[in-house]
């Protein structure tokens, strides 16, 4: 005989049948449990198995109002009493199944609402940058270019910069090798720069993609245009870190010349110097030279030193006084 034999014991009370339904315990020791089943008598004289249809069990979708669990729990069809078999307080009695009774003194009982998210199309940055530099004035432009040092105007205009009158501050966008623009840079009168929100980073990359050689790569805008003001053909990064997979690409078979910036700190870091020279040795694979060129110790960036100079002549010679940095092999299998 198998040690789980379960016995029935069956009386009828009225119109509901009790059943106690008992199962022996295990080997281990574990004690027999007992379960009773209160079934209701049809007028037929059959047993009703099917379930209350005034209540309905909780589901992850439509969870407990007094617990928030997702199983064992049920709760009539307008919401106001429930069954909980979690928590005791604050119910009105508890019934032979050991399930609290709560009821509600509204219908409190969650909809079962979704959350949608309505996400707008991606704006389209290159046609927003194209029509805000058609659209700006030169009155407009002649600000920054002030406080940049610049000589002209023209910089700007290849940088497609714009004035925004809702932030009240120029906006400068930032593209991809490709030209294509992937977000925008803020530049206000007090010094304050922010990228507008959803933006990418990338290239400040001017229009037309300058020609020249040797190719400079700056950080920052304004150091871009001030090496465009001098007719220097320069691409420059969104920041120290930044911008490389681009700048590997438009550097491919040209001679590039990385520029870093004396941003020394009081604690020994060096962001200039720590991004400049691993942009300039990954370079090395894809452009026919390379140089790594830092502003005189008394400049902070070339902006600056391009501004007390103003001498394209003195920035080519300083290139051409710097090594090239070449690629060295290690454990070359012959």
């Amino acid at each position: 005989m198998s040690p789980r034999r379960r016995s029935l014991r069956c009386q009828r009370r009225g119109r509901v049948v009790l059943i106690d339904h008992r199962c022996p315990g295990h080997s281990s020791g574990r004690p027999p449990s007992v379960t009773r089943l209160r079934l209701p008598v049809l007028s037929d004289g059959w047993l009703s198995v099917m379930p209350d249809p005034n209540w309905r069990r909780v589901s992850r979708s439509d969870p407990c109002p007094v617990c928030e669990g997702d199983s064992w729990c049920t709760v009539t069809a307008d919401g106001r009493t429930v069954r909980c078999m979690r928590v005791s307080e604050g119910a009105r009695r508890t019934d032979e199944k050991g399930a609290h009774i709560h009821v509600l003194k509204a219908c409190s009982r969650p909809s079962a609402t979704r959350r949608v998210v309505l996400r707008s199309a991606p704006p389209n940055w290159t046609e927003l940058a194209e029509l805000r530099a058609r659209k700006a004035t030169d009155a407009q432009l002649r600000p920054l270019a002030g406080r940049w040092g610049l000589t002209r105007i023209e910089p700007l205009r290849s940088l497609t910069c714009s004035w925004s009158a809702m932030w009240r501050a120029h906006v400068l966008p930032m593209r991809r090798h490709d030209g294509r623009v992937v977000g925008a840079h803020r530049r206000w009168p007090d010094g304050q720069r922010k990228h507008v929100l959803g933006s990418r980073l990338g290239l400040f990359l001017p229009v037309p993609l300058p020609s020249g050689d040797p190719l400079f790569l700056p950080e920052g805008p304004s150091d871009v245009a001030a090496l465009l003001d001098v007719d220097v053909a320069a691409v420059g990064r969104p920041d120290n870190m930044n911008g490389a997979d681009d700048c590997c690409r438009i550097a491919r078979g040209r001679r590039v010349v990385v520029v870093g910036e004396n941003d020394q700190k009081p604690d020994g870091r060096w962001p200039g110097r720590e991004g400049a020279v691993p942009l300039a040795q990954r370079l090395v694979l894809h452009a026919s030279e390379v140089r790594l060129l830092f502003p005189p110790p008394e400049f902070k960036d070339v902006r600056d030193w391009l501004s007390a100079t103003r001498s394209r002549e003195a920035l080519l010679d300083a290139v051409g006084g710097i090594q090239p940095i070449r690629l060295h092999f290690r454990g070359c299998v012959s």
